[in-house]
């Protein structure tokens, strides 16, 4: 009977030839390696920024986790869109938009309106996303206070602001993707692998093999 004996290294006594054998081993089997809750964070930043633009983003049929939808990161038909309703009192304030629909502003004061963000089809990048204004108008086009003028009036703010918000959520959602693709490409980085194998106190062969 023969006994080996087998030396055991941490990280940072490996060579460097052996310390990119560990880096790649992991960037090899990021599946077993990322935590699946990596990007919760963003997705929390991301509920609350839009909400301050009166974007309330929606849930999942579990009811906790938020409607953002998105696939990455570098294949053709990539990116992120979400699902939400919209205070437009409040959009239009963050916007200070007031002014510019001041008809559509005060109907809404006194009648109400929302709108709601929608995503549909197999890809689900920043242009899956579809926005509608609805309005209850019927009392007023029909026997209300309101003139032909003004309802063709309040008719075009409506579209003009709903062609605003549509841009508004693509822009969101660029900016969610490039949040998230920024967060993956950190996480795998062979700078963050190789501080996590250091702190982590990971045990290696000589040849940078896992022991």
């Amino acid at each position: 009977m023969k006994t080996r004996t087998i030396k055991i290294y941490s990280y940072s006594e490996l060579s460097d030839d052996a310390k990119e054998v560990a880096v790649s081993y992991v960037q090899n089997r990021l599946d077993s390696w990322v935590l699946d809750d990596w990007y919760y964070f963003i997705y929390e930043d991301f509920v609350r920024e839009v909400k301050r633009q009166g974007i309330e983003i929606g849930t999942k049929h579990d009811g906790k986790v938020p409607s953002i939808y998105w696939t990455g990161f570098w294949s053709q038909g990539d990116g992120a869109s979400f699902e939400g309703s919209v205070d437009l009192l409040e959009y239009m304030k963050f916007h200070k938009l007031g002014n510019d629909y001041r008809k559509l502003y005060n109907f809404i004061k006194s009648y109400g309106g929302g709108a709601t963000i929608k995503q549909s089809g197999h890809y689900v990048h920043e242009y899956t996303m579809s926005v509608t204004v609805d309005l209850d108008t019927y009392d007023f086009e029909y026997g209300g206070d309101y003139s032909t003028y003004e309802v063709n009036q309040l008719a075009t703010q409506t579209n003009e602001l709903e062609k605003h918000l549509g841009e508004t959520v693509i822009s969101l959602a660029k900016d969610l993707y490039k949040d998230l693709q920024r967060e993956w490409e950190y996480i795998t980085s062979s700078e963050y692998i190789a501080e996590e194998l250091t702190e982590g106190g990971y045990e290696f062969l000589e040849s940078g093999e896992r022991a």
